[in-house]
């Protein structure tokens, strides 16, 4: 009973290890290699933690585990590298890797302790080693954790001035923007609450505070996407209508009215529901650049429509 208990305690340690759904600011790379460098650091916690536990057990059973450490260093290495190159599909795909080799790592740590049944001494020893070995991961972890609080709270702020950039050029073109005065508001808001929780360094509510923010953040930045897009196309449609591309204009309305009905204020995305959403987004943006196109690129004497 007390493997199976241990089991389950030792892969809950893994859930710190799940890939996070993120968007980027347009225009601006280094956002996105500060985020991506403080996750590396959070899993280089975890990384270190699992090498620690192998180690020790090693050194307890001459069992040794030189493969799985070392494929751990190549792995982080990797991450590290994707991180500082702001690739974030190489980030996630590196990832991925690691989650695999930390479920093997407490498969082994497992059949370790399996092995040393009887050894009461050395399954002891093991046993206070791992427990130091996580509080000094908990302890990296906290630090991790505000740093990157302070980093989401950076990138929201540099992505609401990229976004009240694009707000002024809708404007400056007469139209009426004040959905998306409330959206960028909302999250100036988010950004200055996560900045008052990294204050307290209390690392767990920090911690839940960053994620519960940055799940937020995916909807404001969805939110704000189709707004601007109903801007772009509600001054399209009529010449596009004129011009002969009803069928145009109705496929984007349908898709950013469907994308809507999956962007609910407080309801966080289901399953495979972001990606979606985020796919939707790039769509809607192709499609109203290929409409914008045939609307130029018809001679006038064509106007009047079909």
């Amino acid at each position: 009973m007390k493997n199976v208990l241990f089991a389950l305690f030792a892969f809950s340690l893994l859930s710190g290890l799940a890939i996070a759904h993120e968007v980027d600011n347009e225009s601006n790379s280094a956002d996105k290699v500060a985020l991506l460098t403080k996750k590396h650091d959070q899993i280089a916690c975890r990384i270190d933690f699992y090498k620690d536990i192998l180690n020790m057990a090693e050194k307890s059973t001459n069992q040794s585990n030189a493969d799985l450490t070392s494929k751990l260093d190549s792995q982080l290495s990797t991450l590290k590298e994707e991180a500082q190159g702001g690739d974030r599909e190489g980030f996630n795909t590196a990832m991925k890797e690691i989650i695999s080799t930390s479920k093997d790592v407490v498969l082994s740590y497992n059949e370790i302790k399996t092995s040393i049944q009887g050894k009461s001494d050395v399954r002891k020893s093991l046993r206070e080693h791992f427990l130091s070995a996580k509080q000094s991961m908990n302890n990296c972890l906290r630090l991790t954790h505000v740093d990157l609080a302070k980093t989401r709270v950076k990138n929201i702020r540099n992505w609401v001035d990229d976004a009240k950039k694009v707000r002024d050029r809708l404007r400056d073109r007469g139209i009426e923007t004040s959905d998306m005065d409330d959206i960028t508001s909302e999250a100036e808001e988010r950004a200055s609450e996560l900045e008052e929780s990294a204050k307290t360094e209390d690392a767990d509510k920090v911690r839940e505070k960053e994620r519960e923010t940055r799940q937020k953040h995916l909807h404001i930045w969805a939110r704000f996407h189709l707004a601007k897009f109903q801007h772009l196309l509600d001054r399209l449609d009529d010449v596009a209508i004129e011009k002969g591309f009803q069928s145009d204009v109705d496929s984007v309305s349908s898709l950013i009215q469907k994308t809507e009905s999956m962007v609910q204020e407080g309801v966080p995305y289901s399953a495979g529901e972001f990606e979606t959403v985020h796919d939707n987004i790039k769509e809607i943006s192709k499609q109203l650049r290929d409409l914008n196109k045939k609307i130029k690129d018809q001679p006038k004497e064509e106007t009047g429509g079909e």
